[in-house]
């Protein structure tokens, strides 16, 4: 007699089938869980916390390029999360309304944390000398809003000085054809990434510290949601610039010294040699000027909004004149 195969368990399944079912489990559970955040008057997805995300989307998809990435990242991020639903240690009374409401900062962290494990490997854009003019006049602008050159002890006086050396070596490398030899990119490279993630944390901090405004206008509105997209920028600035600083510590089998020197290294072949067109140099500085000065007069934006803004429109705004230009001399030719 002819015996029957039967699946026991999930050995009939396969793993596209498992998969499915799992998210199917997962989407079952989110709408409970926003029935009972609607039923207990919990906002689980907040205006800031949704433009903060998709800052750190917008963000990834820039790096990696590719949307398939971004969402298998941002589904294993969102299966995950659920065990933000597992009793706390030391937790006497569970109250599920509790952990609802911790569950979308839980798929945050994890989707950063699951992109900063992918994106280690990822090939960074190289540094160049129109970026460090940009973020050195940016430092500029962030100093005069701070007021630090009012400061007068020795203290302000070593900083102004360091920063002064390493302004007009961005000067003269941007608006000169010297040749950038490896000691000028490794110094170059470390302004730059040390200012990023400086401008990163002081966004995050004055983000988080701005009082909550309960109805909003539409400026007001577009302001802060503004503030949160270019925060969630800011987070992945930081954990992709961050391991160029904690490569100064030793790794696995090698030695502190080995360690500083395969950084160094690192810095030097992720500073590009090649030379940025003085007109490039221009445009960076009226483009910058020009909004940082409009910003100081009239406070469109809080500063360190501004500071992002300028940092991430510029390259934009110079594809814009680049591709005007081309136009017009493809124009001309015709």
């Amino acid at each position: 007699m002819k015996k029957t195969k039967r699946n026991k368990g999930f050995k009939g399944l396969n793993l596209e089938q498992i998969f499915m079912l799992i998210c199917g489990l997962a989407l079952m559970l989110t709408l409970y869980f926003l029935y009972r955040a609607d039923k207990s008057g919990l906002s689980l997805f907040s205006f800031p916390l949704l433009t903060l995300f998709a800052g750190i989307v917008f963000e990834s998809y820039r790096i990696t390029q590719k949307w398939k990435t971004v969402g298998f990242i941002f589904i294993t991020a969102y299966l995950v999360s659920f065990l933000a639903f597992l009793p706390v240690k030391g937790e006497t009374s569970y109250k599920i309304e509790n952990h609802i409401a911790l569950w979308p900062i839980g798929i945050v962290i994890f989707y950063t944390t699951f992109f900063w494990l992918y994106s280690r490997d990822i090939i960074q854009k190289k540094i160049h000398e129109g970026t460090t003019l940009l973020l050195s006049l940016s430092m500029i602008y962030w100093l005069i809003e701070h007021q630090v050159f009012r400061y007068q002890n020795w203290l302000a006086y070593a900083l102004d000085l360091i920063i002064l050396i390493f302004v007009l070596l961005s000067l003269v490398h941007a608006f000169t054809y010297l040749p950038l030899t490896q000691k000028n990119r490794f110094w170059l490279s470390m302004w730059s990434r040390l200012i990023l993630v400086r401008f990163a944390l002081d966004h995050i901090i004055r983000v988080f510290n701005q009082p909550e405004i309960a109805l909003m206008t539409f400026s007001e509105a577009f302001s802060i949601a503004l503030q949160y997209f270019l925060l969630g920028i800011s987070v992945v600035y930081i954990i992709r610039n961050m391991v160029f600083f904690t490569g100064f510590l030793a790794g696995k089998n090698e030695t502190y010294q080995e360690g500083f020197l395969n950084n160094i290294q690192k810095h030097i072949a992720n500073y590009s040699e090649e030379q940025v067109p003085i007109s490039h140099s221009l445009l960076c500085v009226v483009y910058a000027g020009s909004l940082f000065a409009l910003n100081y007069l009239y406070p469109l934006l809080p500063y360190y909004t501004m500071i992002w803004w300028v940092i991430i429109t510029f390259p934009l705004f110079l594809s814009l004149i680049e591709a005007i230009l081309l136009t017009d001399q493809n124009k001309t030719l015709t």
